[in-house]
């Protein structure tokens, strides 16, 4: 079927059309992320002696109750990174108390924005990893929520700058439409031990996270364009990088090689010079069978990836920012205030309108809901969705 085809067969009542972007005039949420709570686990206690048996199971279930309890007051904890370069923590079950909105914890990470944030949970530590302009840190989980209900100036455990790539490239607008200089971090990965990062240079860099090391350096010799978006399979095989002139491309993460490139938002699949066909999300669901990619063309595009064809696509009234999967849902959200819901198979089954202008960050909150999930975009502000329904917090 034609992509005239799909958009004229399309079910919604709306159609996509190029909207201007906005710029951001007020501190805004540009990335956030849940705390990742590992599963507890009780200790087994085996032993011949009754008394010590007992003592045994006693503390081991004082320890058990402890950190559930932790796990629970993190279950539904968000951090939060700034257009000027805060990192804000903030607890949703208290945040639905409107005297409750302000954050347990904001300190000044990054000197400009922070355009993306992820978690590395190690064997003994639990860290957060922060991208902004020529820099990205590594933070200690624990540091950081010591020091929470204060607000306070937290120092990282290490610093990344100045990545630089071997040419120049000039000043370009980010995914997000924020003038950023050539080597801006857009995107973060954490796989076991590995740190990968790609930015304003069109390379992808990937660190060793525990010797800090730079392992190996991802370019291609004719793609000298923004990285704005990156995913990897789940056997962290190939990685995918979603770039700023259309192309999506497939690296063997061992040889560091380009396998394949192809332009998903291109109508007839080839790269095109204008801006309209930027790639700014690639959502992957869990079997790894759908891939959804978005950008800078008002629509995102469904694709079956065991044989990578074509099976919906799927308009929105904006440009997009980012996209994830819910149990039975396609979420999408970019430059409007509406979250969009389509099923699995691409087909349109509802908007929500939030109370924010423009949509920057989705994410699934399973702790919350099955099917709610948390928006940020631009102010001060969180929206939590469910159905058709939307609760906005001001902080």
């Amino acid at each position: 079927m034609s992509w005239a085809n799909f958009l004229t067969n399309s079910d919604t009542e709306f159609h996509a059309t190029r909207c201007q972007t906005q710029s951001i005039k007020e501190s805004s949420i540009i990335a956030f992320s849940t705390v990742p709570v590992p599963t507890i686990r009780r200790k087994s206690t085996s032993t011949t002696d009754d008394d010590t048996y007992k003592k045994k199971k006693d503390r081991t279930t004082a320890t058990d109750d402890q950190n559930e309890k932790r796990q629970e007051e993190q279950s539904n904890i968000i951090v939060c990174g700034t257009s000027d370069g805060m990192i804000r923590v903030y607890q949703l079950s208290k945040s639905l108390k409107p005297k409750s909105r302000r954050p347990l914890l904001q300190f000044k990470a990054h000197k400009g924005p922070i355009y993306c944030l992820k978690w590395s949970p190690q064997p003994n530590q639990l860290l957060l990893i922060t991208g902004a302009d020529e820099e990205l840190k590594i933070w200690d989980w624990d540091t950081i929520e010591a020091q929470i209900p204060t607000s306070t100036t937290i120092q990282p455990l290490t610093v990344v700058v100045e990545h630089q790539s071997q040419y120049q490239c000039d000043v370009q607008l980010g995914s997000r439409q924020i003038s950023m200089p050539r080597s801006e971090i857009n995107s973060l990965l954490c796989v076991d031990n590995s740190l990968f990062a790609g930015g304003g240079d069109g390379c992808i860099y990937q660190w060793d996270i525990q010797t800090e090391q730079l392992s190996q350096k991802f370019r291609d010799p004719d793609q000298k364009k923004n990285v704005y978006v990156m995913t990897l399979n789940r056997t962290s095989t190939y990685l995918l990088s979603g770039h700023s002139d259309g192309s999506l491309k497939f690296w063997d993460v061992k040889t560091g090689q380009v396998i394949k490139t192809m332009y998903p938002l291109s109508e007839d699949g080839t790269q095109k010079e204008d801006d309209r066909t930027w790639i700014s999300r690639i959502a992957i669901d869990q079997s790894e069978s759908w891939m959804v990619v978005g950008g800078g063309a008002c629509y995102a595009t469904l694709w079956y990836v065991p044989q990578m064809t074509l099976s919906a696509v799927m308009p929105t009234s904006a440009v997009i920012n980012d996209i994830c999967f819910t149990n039975d849902e396609i979420v999408i959200v970019g430059n409007e205030s509406n979250v969009y819901f389509y099923n699995r198979g691409g087909k349109y089954r509802a908007h929500v309108k939030t109370g924010i202008v423009a949509l920057f960050s989705v994410e699934r909150i399973e702790d919350l809901s099955t099917d709610a999930v948390v928006v940020s975009g631009i102010g001060s502000q969180i929206d939590i969705v469910v159905h058709d329904k939307t609760i906005s917090l001001q902080f």
